[in-house]
């Protein structure tokens, strides 16, 4: 026996792939990682595998296989039943993503959870494949070693209160969560009544009575609440509110999604009803019956940064009962929305520190223009442009506006009643054309504590701002489709900024050598993302002098679609690089 497994050892050894000499292509990369395999060296065979099957899709059940086998052999046999629990999703009537995994569970004497990977397998799989009597054999074996005295204990028996429920907090439960219909709702209401509960959710595009969903609410002893999410019912906008006035007294979040409730309906119920009230989102709603009324030359004028409303109409707003408490407001495809809506919004809020403003139909000119005179504590300010609202976004591509940019942003500091006076933290103003560098040059002026810029898709804007003002606490610079970037203005950014983890340069065509060598020096950099990127100005020992420098806190960079980068460039940078604890 032992000379039989000597001469299939020798024979393995023999016909294991050799690694090629240089890869060409994804195949070449391929039989890269399968002779690493062979040669027991998982971590890097794990790493190409990886890539493979989650960017290119190049014989993802292979690799599939192979990562699961990687994991193995690395001890990391948790991530590898979890990849097989993928794999039976995507392919629940192929049987090997079973074997692995009672294998696995065996191997740990297991036996219960062996058994029922096993039974699922002889449940899904026809009784006529070739596996389901292989499938039926390994479950009697599994039976045999679960009858076999195999003690086991609740640990509800012995360990203290508080570790169990943090046992059971760990557990992802939301994953066994259902669209439930309406009688199921009352029953779980009815179980927890003596419980309290204090978050409910309800996502239900076919109730159709939200009115009794409201009902439950009330009837079912809900005033323990502290966080509702509601959306996708119809309901009564009277009843809705009422029920918010019985659960108000302990409710700190509330998200409402739908067309029943009107957003300056719950802005103006709210002071009301819910005084503790610290997070709010409304999406997907209209804003009122009836607009707020202003005059057109007023709305006009907001268009122009460094503009204001009248003083009667902000003397009307700021005499309406505020909701003092709101700290997070998160306002996301509101139908009908105008600078004059926001305002009324934002103006009875004063102690707002987080404003997110998604699919927004409101230009950023005349958000930053209401932010120069509300919410005196925000800190953290993300908005995202509509993107059907892109096309009406003018802008003049004239010289003349670029020097004017230019002058204004030299004379910022003397502006004082222009600026916006926030200690900002984090920043994010993506997809709309019409941030100047000026408006950029104001949000940085002076804000040393800034870690998070987000100014993607913004395609016209410059790096002059970018330069003038060091970001010594930046942690994470979005730039993708920011096309008006120079090499040497990203070079001078990335240098300023010592605390850089994260940076994307999605599609940029000005990254060379100097910029990746100006990113090595960032010691605490985690994350690179060149995605659609054209890398003609740099060298393949650019490339690698980076992944030397960083791979001990690098642990991603994406260099998916990018051009002008070697195959051979890209294996080496997947070998060098973490795939999460691997």
């Amino acid at each position: 026996m032992a000379t039989l497994f000597l001469l299939c050892s020798t024979i393995s050894r023999l016909v294991r792939p050799k690694e090629p000499s240089q890869c060409q292509t994804l195949t070449d990369m391929f039989e890269t990682a399968r002779s690493y395999f062979y040669n027991r060296n998982y971590i890097e065979s794990y790493r190409l595998f990886f890539y493979l099957e989650h960017t290119h899709a190049l014989k993802s059940s292979s690799c599939a296989w192979y990562q699961i086998h990687c994991l193995i052999g690395l001890g990391h046999w948790n991530q590898a039943i979890k990849k097989c629990h993928d794999w039976v999703q995507l392919e629940p009537t192929v049987s090997q993503w079973y074997f692995i995994c009672s294998e696995i569970y065996m191997n740990r004497l297991d036996f219960t959870l062996a058994w029922e990977e096993l039974n699922k397998a002889s449940a899904i799989i026809p009784a006529g494949d070739d596996a389901y009597q292989e499938i039926c054999f390994k479950k009697r074996m599994t039976l045999e070693g679960k009858y076999l005295g195999i003690l086991r204990k609740d640990i509800l028996d012995f360990l203290p209160y508080d570790i169990t429920l943090n046992i059971f907090n760990c557990l992802d439960l939301d994953s066994l969560s259902s669209q439930l219909e309406l009688k199921t709702i009352y029953l779980y209401l009815n179980r927890a009544k003596r419980t309290g509960i204090t978050k409910l959710s309800i996502r239900h595009q076919q109730v159709v009575d939200g009115d009794s969903v409201l009902m439950a609410l009330a009837n079912y002893d809900c005033c323990k609440l502290n966080t509702l999410v509601i959306s996708d019912i119809l309901c009564t906008p009277g009843l809705f509110f009422n029920v918010l006035e019985y659960i108000g007294s302990s409710l700190k979040k509330l998200q409402w999604g739908g067309v029943s409730i009107r957003l300056n309906d719950i802005i103006y119920n709210l002071p009301k009803i819910s005084t503790q009230l610290t997070h709010l989102t409304v999406h997907d709603c209209f804003t009122s019956l009836h607009d707020v009324q202003l005059q057109t030359g007023a709305l006009h004028r907001l268009e122009y940064f460094g503009e204001t409303f009248p003083p009667p109409f902000l003397q009307s707003i700021q005499s309406l009962p505020k909701l003092n408490y709101i700290q997070y407001l998160k306002l996301e495809s509101i139908h009908g929305l105008t600078a004059c809506h926001l305002a009324n919004v934002l103006v009875r809020c004063p102690a707002l520190v987080k404003l997110s403003l998604i699919r927004c139909l409101v230009n950023i000119i005349p958000v930053f223009n209401i932010l120069r005179i509300t919410c005196p504590k925000l800190r953290y300010f993300e908005y995202e442009r509509n993107r059907y609202c892109q096309q009406f976004d003018v802008f003049q591509h004239t010289e003349e506006r670029r020097l004017a940019n230019r002058a204004i942003v030299q004379q910022l500091g003397k502006q004082k009643n222009m600026m916006i006076k926030n200690e900002w933290v984090h920043v994010e103003i993506r997809l709309t054309n019409m941030l100047t560098d000026s408006m950029v040059q104001n949000i940085l002026y002076l804000r040393d504590g800034l870690e998070v810029l987000d100014l993607s898709g913004n395609m016209l804007l410059s790096d002059i701002a970018l330069t003038k003002q060091p970001l010594k606490a930046l942690r994470i610079l979005c730039l993708k489709e920011c096309y008006g970037i120079t090499f040497k203005g990203l070079e001078c950014i990335i240098r300023q900024s010592p605390l850089l983890e994260e940076i994307d340069l999605s599609c940029l065509s000005v990254i060379n050598n100097d910029i990746l060598y100006a990113l090595a020096k960032c010691a605490r950099l985690r994350k690179v993302n060149f995605s659609y990127c054209k890398l003609s100005r740099v060298s393949s020992d650019a490339i690698k002098y980076f992944i030397d420098q960083r791979k001990e806190t690098l642990q991603q960079c994406i260099l998916d679609y990018t051009v002008y980068v070697s195959t051979d460039v890209l294996m080496y940078t997947i070998k060098n690089l973490k795939r999460g604890t691997i």
